[in-house]
């Protein structure tokens, strides 16, 4: 019972700090539509990736004439 009275307290302290670190973020387009996400780090690193990979997409390609 005593441990699974500290792992449940473990738990809700992770769960607190998640909650500190994460912000909601809202966007809105010139036509009313509104996106809202919790910004945390998963999203904020996965958000750099995509950036990267559309950044390598849009690159001019060299062609070898």
């Amino acid at each position: 019972m005593l441990l699974q009275l500290i792992t449940g307290a473990d738990y809700q302290h992770k769960n607190y700090l998640n909650l500190q670190t994460m912000t909601t973020r809202t966007f809105v387009d010139k036509n009313g539509n509104s996106w809202e996400w919790e910004e945390t780090p998963e999203t904020i690193e996965a958000l750099k990736q995509l950036h990267e990979s559309v950044k390598k997409v849009n690159e001019p390609q060299t062609t070898n004439s």
